[in-house]
């Protein structure tokens, strides 16, 4: 008997989740044995300021090293899709998840732009839900401002690296795969933000990224690819590691210059569709 599309989308989902919430306990017990080694005690474990004793290469690491063995899960658990090409094997299934076809050059160029001025409302929502206690975006713009040479090339080519490209093989690539079966193109696209944010586990870094979520999704449904979700997250996390080390700290982006970002990403995206639809380019299915 065969099984429907949304219950196989349950089964990727679940099997997924099982293995990554192992993975991330696993490295998490890594973390607090490494964390005891420095001299912290069990007392200090509940303060996130005390990743700090680990240094910026060693948080940088491990970081690489979780998405890392994520992203090599979705690449296998992809081979179980089905790609409905011919042969429908391992190889063809992976294909039809990974997409790196390129796009038309108008929606690498709005990936570009609108990925570089997506940070301003992520900025102002930021500001809005911050508390007391340091965030992960905070705890990772100390590391960059004052480590290290080593520790700073480390987080740095983490966040702009690492990051966009084994996170979009997880979010836009085979979580977007499993959902589009089951349940079409747009619910890929919102599932896979809320997933996204999600495994962010911050509630500072998870809300304020929910409008870059959204643009990132957005060029995965609109070009049916990788490149362009990859582009937007390398833009959006390289100027976020610049402005670091030109913005102080109090500095404060009110809503109007928050919306700004979000504007021009818009206006962005919309003189790409008309663009490609000029060229003839049609929306992948």
């Amino acid at each position: 008997m065969s099984l429907s599309p949304v219950v196989r989308m349950l089964l990727h989902l679940v099997a997924f989740l099982v293995v990554s919430v192992v993975w991330v306990l696993l490295l998490g017990v890594l973390t607090v044995v490494a964390l005891l080694a420095t001299g912290a005690t069990v007392d200090d474990l509940t303060d996130p300021a005390v990743l700090l004793n680990l240094g910026g290469a060693v948080v940088g690491a491990l970081t690489v090293v979780q998405i890392t063995g994520l992203a090599l899960a979705a690449v296998g658990f992809a081979a179980g899709l089905p790609s409905g090409d011919a042969p429908d094997d391992g190889a063809a299934r992976r294909r039809r998840t990974f997409l790196l076809a390129v796009p038309a050059w108008p929606w690498l160029a709005a990936a570009g732009a609108a990925g570089l001025v997506s940070w301003t409302l992520s900025s102002w929502i930021a500001q809005q839900v911050s508390s007391a206690e340091p965030s992960t975006p905070e705890l990772l713009v100390e590391l960059v401002r004052s480590g290290p040479l080593l520790d700073r090339l480390v987080v740095v080519l983490t966040i702009a690296v690492s990051a966009p490209l084994f996170e979009e093989i997880v979010f836009r690539g085979y979580l977007w795969r499993v959902v589009a079966l089951g349940g079409g193109r747009w619910a890929a696209w919102l599932v896979t933000t809320a997933l996204f944010c999600a495994y962010h586990l911050d509630k500072v870094q998870s809300l304020s990224i929910v409008p870059v979520a959204l643009l990132i999704g957005w060029m995965r449904l609109r070009t049916g690819s990788l490149v362009a979700p990859i582009l937007v997250h390398f833009a959006n996390n390289a100027v976020s590691l610049a402005l670091t080390f030109v913005l102080p700290d109090d500095v404060l982006v009110s809503l109007p210059v928050g919306l700004v970002g979000p504007g021009l990403a818009v206006v962005a995206c919309g003189l790409a569709e008309v663009a490609a639809r000029r060229r003839g380019v049609t929306t992948p299915g």
